[in-house]
């Protein structure tokens, strides 16, 4: 797992290393958010009786749909798990992920309108970044778990091409 935890905190090394941690939900049962009608992905909202995140790929792509929509500058790298529903009212998955190059006004817009058209949002600055990243990347070797990144700089994409 430290092998992991280490790629993970290289990727965004270049341009500062990780700043923010997000945890973020999708809103259960037949919830399709705050903002209905005005949201670019609409058609995305259900497929059939499915809300979103329904699927560990779903919640990925809805994730990333926000963030090219919302913060397409900002490099992220994300983890699926699925929602702990004892009660098996809540089926579905939910994210965690960790963000680079994104300003604190930003922040609070972004956990604003998540909130408004998905569910729960928790974006907060990094204050323990070996414990923020070794959580977010503990899904990465559970068994058949989801995971993703986008890298939004130029420098730290030739840093990378490099260190291979």
């Amino acid at each position: 797992m430290q092998e992991t935890v280490s790629w993970v905190l290289g990727l965004a090394q270049p341009i500062g290393g990780w700043t923010l941690a997000a945890d973020m939900t999708f809103g259960s049962g037949e919830w399709q958010g705050r903002r209905r009608g005005t949201r670019r992905d609409r058609r995305d909202l259900l497929v059939s009786t499915r809300k979103r995140g329904f699927d560990p790929d779903d919640a990925l792509l809805c994730f990333r749909k926000f963030m090219d929509r919302t913060l397409p500058h900002v490099t992220w790298f994300a983890g699926v798990e699925p929602n702990p529903d004892w009660s098996k009212i809540n089926p579905g998955f939910h994210l965690h992920s960790t963000w680079a190059g994104l300003e604190e006004k930003r922040r609070l817009l972004a956990k604003k309108l998540w909130i408004e058209e998905n569910g729960f949002c928790k974006i907060e600055p990094i204050r323990n970044l070996q414990a923020s990243t070794q959580y977010c990347t503990k899904h990465l070797i559970k068994r058949g778990s989801l995971y993703g990144w986008k890298i939004n700089d130029g420098s730290l994409w030739q840093a990378l091409a490099h260190s291979a």
